[in-house]
């Protein structure tokens, strides 16, 4: 008994791994495919809740650790307030993930393995789609979102969405399981006929997308003439001391940043997320908006930046009940948002963040239960309003 728990320990936290090295930075995400292949011999034998629910429990939660190991700020050990809430996500958040495993227990106890094999796809590709919806979505950790670094894969998700390419990891994960049962079992010998169908079943499988893709980027392989050329500027900012520092300081540094490359042919130069940490649009700050546009004009250069930004509400709007009140009493919201400024242009094209990370950028259901807003924390985090709409910028290049 010791040595099977032992094993389906080891079982647990590999497959864990398999998944969470299996998502950006780390370019590896055909171990998805195989982390579940090992999660399925985990459970092959699995008729307790108890059980299953632990086990599976360990796998997600060594996938969130490694995944969402950010979210407490535990590299910079500067909140503790964030470093509990992110400590709380990492421990909490593997619990939604046993959703489609309680109902595959369930359908595997009065149907049978197999069939409850053959529907896990189905039933996981529904967990992912609910799990990014509401106030509560985390769609980060889509199954397809491991796939981010090969091109022509990520080609099908013009089709079918990130859950298709999910789908389609899940499918050759119950193919190989599959095989891997026959194989083991001794039901089928290597190199026999069913051996061979199944592998080039398999392989078949795995190359449909890539061979869609590859077809895709080949027929849309755009010449010179529609080329944008795209200088992506990393800041070298603590994100915890821009908050509370000169906002000059990060403004300095951005500026000279955009200076550096100046000499090079580049239409459009994209900052990151709140790169600009102050309200740079609102009236007060008139003279760093100044700065930064001048830097466009005179480099002659498109520019995205992250931005947070304030609307007061006036008496003629909706008010929603999460806003916030100022001093004055006046009702207002800010939006985590981005901001296209063009050379020698003052239109101003904004996009307000929609899909908010739960707690970290917006406390959940803050508008339907207010009270709940007295659990925002005062670091320029966790009260964004929700955006209204999308955007889809536009500009000329040189």
């Amino acid at each position: 008994m010791l040595k099977e728990k032992k094993y389906k320990f080891i079982l647990s936290v590999f497959s864990g791994i398999l998944l969470g090295i299996a998502f950006p930075p780390v370019p590896t995400g055909i171990t998805a495919i195989f982390a579940f292949v090992i999660y399925f011999i985990l459970i092959e034998d699995s008729i307790n809740y108890g059980a299953t629910i632990r086990y599976s429990y360990l796998t997600f939660l060594v996938f969130n650790v490694i995944t969402l190991y950010w979210a407490g700020g535990f590299t910079h050990c500067k909140d503790l307030y964030m470093m509990i809430a992110g400590g709380l996500l990492l421990i909490a958040h593997p619990i939604f993930f046993l959703i489609p495993i309680v109902v595959w227990i369930f359908i595997r106890c009065n149907l049978g393995f197999k069939f409850a094999i053959l529907t896990f796809p189905f039933l996981w590709i529904g967990f992912e789609y609910f799990h990014s919806s509401s106030e509560i979505g985390f769609p980060w950790l889509l199954l397809g979102n491991t796939q981010t670094y090969d091109l022509s894969i990520i080609q099908f998700a013009s089709i079918t969405g990130v859950y298709g390419i999910s789908f389609w990891i899940l499918l050759l994960s119950v193919l190989i399981f599959l095989l891997y049962q026959k194989i083991y079992s001794n039901e089928w010998k290597y190199l026999s006929i069913k051996f061979i169908f199944s592998v080039t079943g398999i392989i078949i499988i795995y190359l449909i997308p890539k061979l869609y893709g590859n077809y895709i980027l080949r027929k849309n392989n755009f010449n010179e003439i529609s080329k944008i050329n795209v200088a992506v500027i990393q800041p070298n900012i603590d994100p915890f001391e821009k908050w509370t520092v000169d906002p000059d300081l990060p403004l300095d540094i951005i500026l000279q940043q955009m200076n550096d490359i100046k000499d090079h042919d580049v239409d459009l130069i994209i900052l990151p997320e709140t790169a600009i940490p102050f309200y740079i649009l609102h009236p007060n700050n008139i003279n760093q908006f100044k700065r930064l546009k001048n830097q466009v004009d005179s480099l002659n250069i498109s520019l995205i930046v992250g931005i947070p930004d304030i609307h007061y509400y006036s008496s003629n709007e909706i008010i929603p009940k999460s806003s916030k009140t100022s001093i004055d009493g006046d009702r207002y919201d800010t939006f985590n948002s981005s901001v296209l400024l063009q050379p020698f242009s003052n239109n101003l094209q904004k996009y307000a963040k929609i899909v908010l990370v739960p707690f970290a950028e917006r406390v959940p259901f803050s508008e339907t239960l207010s009270f709940l807003n007295a659990m925002e924390w005062n670091f320029g985090l966790g009260g964004w309003g929700i955006g209204k709409d999308t955007t889809v910028f536009s500009f000329i290049t040189k």
